[in-house]
């Protein structure tokens, strides 16, 4: 969750994104969710490509600027979660399966819903403060 100035979502995101693509929501909507994540390409941040930040799973750091916070702050804010969630299905193992978290044994809309929360809250609390975000995925 939120440390500091730094957010760890766990799996929860591709669960996320996974719900999203599952209920159909918009590709705008979609999209500025994996934005939130995967960030955006440009920005003088090569300096972290490096084994201490930078394990090499995934896409190297990328920089999400200013006004990119403020306006995936905005998708965020007009999606929220309960449409996606709404949308998996009704049975937890399915709706698990259907988020890419077989075998998942939670509550799996409140785990989503509250990772969602967070990270809403964390592109806002960025963007209220003119804040770029490097993104990566470790």
């Amino acid at each position: 969750m939120v440390d500091g100035c730094g957010l760890d979502l766990d799996w929860a995101i591709w669960g996320l994104i996974k719900s999203f693509r599952w209920a159909h929501i918009d590709a705008v909507h979609t999209n500025a969710l994996e934005r939130s994540i995967t960030g955006d390409t440009g920005g003088d941040i090569g300096f972290l490509d490096h084994p201490e930040v930078y394990d090499g799973f995934g896409a190297p750091p990328a920089l999400l600027p200013p006004e990119l916070v403020t306006e995936i702050a905005h998708w965020l804010d007009a999606i929220g979660v309960g449409k996606a969630i709404a949308q998996l299905p009704e049975d937890g193992a399915e709706a698990a399966r259907a988020c890419g978290f077989e075998g998942f044994d939670g509550n799996l809309p409140a785990y989503l819903g509250q990772h969602f929360d967070v990270l809403r809250y964390f592109h806002h609390s960025a963007a209220r403060r003119r804040l770029a975000v490097v993104t990566w995925v470790d």
